[in-house]
């Protein structure tokens, strides 16, 4: 993979993450395609639209996360997927947990730049 794409996907991940932790539902919104589909480690599955609302709510707060593995796929010029393994400290319906998940995230380059197209969670053995 070119280090222009694995950088600028790595980027990308950075954006939304920090999207979340400052709970910035503007920057997420611009970071998330309109034809999202993003399944939760619950098995429930959002769109772009259904994604945003708990947070905008106040009943999802992201509040910690930090990557333990990380790594990208070039698909092609305006392609790729992040996966890996982070934590995060989420406040969910006021209670404060912890969570360890892996992911793989599907990112696609427009005129605006880097869109998430999909996104899958799961937990680890």
């Amino acid at each position: 993979m070119t280090n222009t794409i694995d950088g600028a996907l790595r980027q990308a991940e950075q954006r939304r993450c920090k999207a979340l932790l400052d709970n910035d539902m503007e920057a997420m919104a611009g970071l998330l395609d309109d034809r999202l589909h993003y399944v939760h480690a619950s098995g429930a599955i959002d769109d772009k639209a259904s994604l945003l609302v708990p947070m905008r709510e106040g009943r999802v707060r992201y509040l910690a996360v930090t990557w333990d593995e990380q790594a990208t796929i070039q698909l092609g010029p305006d392609a790729g997927i992040v996966h890996g393994r982070f934590s995060a400290r989420v406040r969910s319906a006021g209670v404060e947990h912890s969570v360890t998940l892996l992911h793989m995230g599907v990112w696609a380059r427009d005129a605006q730049g880097w869109k998430l197209v999909g996104y899958q969670t799961t937990l680890p053995n």
